[in-house]
C-alpha cells in the first residue's frame, strides 16, 4: 500500500516540533504549576472543580504557546487567501529550520530537554534509540545507529552540541515534516 504524503501543518509542526525537543513538556509543566497549591487540594476531591482546573491549564498552555504557533503559522503557512495545493518547502522555511533562534533554542540543554537528557547518557546506542523515538517515532536502523555512535566518538568535547545538531538534522527531515 502507498499512503500519500501530506506536510504537517504549521500547528502540527510547531507542536510535533515542541513535542520532539521537550520543549512543550515544559511548558505543560509551567501551565500547571500556575494553580495554587491550596486549589490543588480542593481539586483532587472534586471532579468537576478538576475539570474546570484542567480546562483553565489547558488555556494556560495556549496562551503560553501562542506566540510560537502564531510564528510557524507565518514561516508555514500559505499565503492568506489561498488554499495549498501539493508542498512546496520555500527558501524561507529552509532558513528558518537551518538558521531560526526558536528551534536553536529548543535544541540547547535545558532542563530536561531531549538534548539535556540525550547529553546525560553515556551509551551511544541508548542515545541513538532515545533520539530516534522521541523525534521520528521510530526505532534507529544499523546505518543511523552507527552515525551517532560515530558522532558520539568524535564529540567527546562538546556531545551536547554534537547532540543538538543530530536532533537538527532528523527534525529538518522531509521523514519528519511529512505526514506519511
Amino acid at each position: 500500500a502507498v499512503a500519500i504524503l501530506r506536510p504537517l501543518t504549521p500547528e502540527q509542526l510547531a507542536e510535533s516540533l515542541m513535542q520532539a525537543t521537550g520543549t512543550l513538556d515544559r511548558q505543560q509543566q509551567a501551565a500547571g504549576t500556575a494553580i495554587d497549591p491550596r486549589t490543588r487540594d480542593l481539586l483532587s476531591s472534586n471532579d468537576r472543580l478538576r475539570h474546570r482546573a484542567s480546562v483553565r491549564s489547558e488555556d494556560t498552555l495556549h496562551d503560553r504557546l501562542r506566540g510560537e504557533m502564531n510564528e510557524f503559522a507565518t514561516r508555514f503557512g500559505g499565503q492568506p487567501g489561498t488554499t495549498p495545493v501539493g508542498f512546496d518547502a520555500t527558501v524561507h522555511q529552509a532558513l528558518y529550520m537551518a538558521n531560526g533562534s526558536r528551534v536553536a533554542g529548543w535544541l540547547q540543554p535545558a532542563s530536561s530537554n531531549l538534548v539535556d537528557r540525550l547529553s546525560r547518557q553515556r551509551d551511544p546506542q541508548r542515545v541513538a534509540e532515545e533520539m530516534y523515538l522521541a523525534i521520528l517515532s521510530r526505532p534507529p536502523g544499523n546505518d543511523e545507529r552507527r552515525e551517532v555512535c560515530q558522532t558520539m566518538a568524535d564529540a567527546n568535547a562538546a556531545p551536547a552540541d554534537a547532540l543538538s545538531q543530530l536532533a537538527w538534522a532528523l527534525l529538518a527531515s522531509a521523514e519528519f515534516r511529512l505526514n506519511h
